[in-house]
C-alpha cells in the first residue's frame, strides 16, 4: 500500500469539570410566623440575598461563557471536525500524542552513502477515527490513540481550523462544511476533501487516482486504499477487535476493558498494554524502560515518552489548543471557529 501524500509536515501534538451547588432553607413570610421567629427570619434575609445574587452572577457568567464558547467543554489535545451518522470521524489528532502503531506504512530512503533504507511513514495530525480510539491517518498510517480510546474528543460546531506552527507562511486552513472537510496546507494545489456520507468517508487527496474510501456497517469497518488485494478490514467484538491488513498472519488483536488495552502484535512478546488511572495513563511497549506517560490536570495535558527533556504539554482552551513540544520558539497554535 501506497502512503498517501502528507496534508502537513506539522508537529502539534484533556475535559475540566465545575460543580455548581448552593442550597438554602426559604424562610416563611413575617405574617404566618411567631414573634420569636421574625427575628430568626429576618437574619436569614442578608444571607439569602448574598445567596440569590451570586448564583445570578454564577448563571449570567456561565451564559456569557456558553456563547462565546464555540466548542464543548472538553480539554482533549483531539479535536473533531466533522462525525458521520455512523461515528466515523474526521478529527486532529497529537503526532507527538504516544500513538501506539497498529499497522505502520514505510518507505525506501537513500543513506549518505546511497545505500537504501527503509524508515517508518511519519504521521499525519489529520486523519478519520474509525471507532475505539482507532485512527487512520492521511499518510496511511493506523494507529490506537489512547487518549481517544478513553476520553470523548474536544468537538463543537466548527467551521473554520487554522493550523499555525512555528514559522513563516506554513499555516494549515482547515474548512469544514456540512458535506466535508477540506486541509489546504501552505502551498498551491496540494489541499485534501474529505467528503462525509452516511456511513462512509471519502478521501482525495492532490493528484489523481489516489481516492481512498472507509466504510463502516455494524461492528465491521474497511479501509479501501487505491489499487487492489490492499484492504484493510477491523472487526469489533464485544470486549476485542481484529485488524487485518494486507498480507498473510499479520491480524493484531485489540482486548478492551475500561481502564486497559492491550494490543498484540503476530508472533510473540509483540504486546504493548496500556492503562488508564485517574489522570494518568500508561503506554507500555515491549521491552524495559520505554514507557510512555500521558497525564491530565486541569485543561493541560502532558505527553512524556521516555528519555529527559523531551516532554510536550498541551493547553486547551474554548477557542485554541497550544501545543509546546521540547525545545524553544517551536510551539503550534491551533485556533477554532
Amino acid at each position: 500500500m501506497h502512503a498517501l501524500p502528507p496534508a502537513s509536515g506539522l508537529h502539534w501534538s484533556p475535559p475540566p469539570r465545575s460543580k455548581l451547588a448552593a442550597s438554602v432553607p426559604f424562610p416563611q413570610p413575617l405574617d404566618v410566623m411567631e414573634a420569636s421567629e421574625v427575628e430568626q427570619a429576618r437574619s436569614w434575609r442578608p444571607i439569602l440575598g448574598a445567596a440569590l445574587l451570586a448564583t445570578a452572577a454564577a448563571g449570567l457568567v456561565a451564559g456569557c461563557a456558553a456563547a462565546q464558547a464555540p466548542v464543548e467543554a472538553s480539554a482533549s489535545a483531539v479535536l473533531q471536525l466533522s462525525a458521520t451518522e455512523s461515528e466515523l470521524a474526521v478529527e486532529l489528532v497529537p503526532v507527538e500524542g504516544g500513538r501506539v502503531d497498529v499497522v505502520r506504512q514505510t518507505r525506501t530512503e537513500k543513506d549518505s552513502e546511497s545505500n537504501d533504507v527503509v524508515v517508518d511513514e511519519p504521521y499525519s495530525p489529520f486523519g478519520v477515527h474509525l471507532g475505539d480510539g482507532l485512527f487512520f491517518d492521511l499518510n496511511g498510517n493506523l494507529s490506537l490513540v489512547p487518549e481517544r480510546a478513553f476520553d470523548p474528543p474536544t468537538s463543537g460546531e466548527l467551521t473554520r481550523v487554522r493550523v499555525d506552527p512555528a514559522g513563516w507562511n506554513n499555516a494549515t486552513e482547515v474548512r469544514i462544511s456540512r458535506d466535508g472537510v477540506r486541509i489546504d496546507p501552505a502551498g498551491f494545489g496540494n489541499d485534501t476533501w474529505m467528503g462525509l456520507s452516511g456511513a462512509q468517508v471519502r478521501v482525495d487527496p492532490p493528484g489523481f487516482g489516489n481516492e481512498l474510501r472507509i466504510t463502516r456497517s455494524g461492528g465491521r469497518v474497511e479501509v479501501d486504499p487505491p489499487g487492489w488485494n490492499n484492504e484493510i478490514v477491523i472487526d469489533r467484538g464485544e470486549h476485542r477487535t481484529t485488524v487485518d491488513p494486507p498480507g498473510w498472519a499479520n491480524s493484531v488483536t485489540i482486548h478492551r476493558s475500561p481502564d486497559q488495552i492491550e494490543v498484540d502484535q503476530p508472533g510473540f512478546g509483540g504486546r504493548t498494554v496500556i492503562r488508564r488511572s485517574g489522570g494518568r495513563i500508561t503506554i507500555d511497549p515491549p521491552g524495559l524502560g520505554n514507557t510512555t506517560t500521558i497525564k491530565r490536570s486541569g485543561n493541560v495535558t502532558t505527553y512524556d515518552p521516555p528519555g529527559w527533556g523531551n516532554s510536550t504539554t498541551v493547553r486547551v482552551t474554548p477557542d485554541r489548543t497550544e501545543v509546546d513540544p521540547p525545545g524553544f520558539h517551536n510551539s503550534t497554535v491551533i485556533t477554532r471557529e
